[in-house]
């Protein structure tokens, strides 16, 4: 199972090294992204959420954003069809739900 994180903040890293192998990482900035990649011995990086939901090679999508952003990011990885994790609640609100 490949796992793709979007957030440089959290990271299971025990979980990760146990049940699935670590394949991209996405932030707002590529040099966020790339220097937290290279940091954890992950292969890939991505300065754009999209295009990390566009890698045929990204399996399963853990998002551990800020919270504010999970509801977002969620649902463009589940439209893009992507099994997703989220780390936190989905929404912050009971209007988001």
């Amino acid at each position: 199972h490949f796992i793709s994180h979007v957030c440089t903040r959290h990271f299971p890293l025990d979980y990760v090294l146990t049940h699935a192998k670590a394949a991209a990482v996405a932030a707002r900035s590529a040099n966020a992204a790339a220097q937290f990649a290279s940091q954890h011995s992950i292969p890939k990086s991505y300065g754009s959420y999209d295009d990390l939901l566009r890698d045929p090679d990204i399996d399963v999508v853990y998002v551990g954003s800020i919270a504010d952003s999970h509801s977002k990011l969620a649902t463009k990885s589940i439209l893009a069809g992507k099994p997703t994790v989220v780390e936190k609640p989905m929404t912050i609100s009971l209007k988001e739900t």
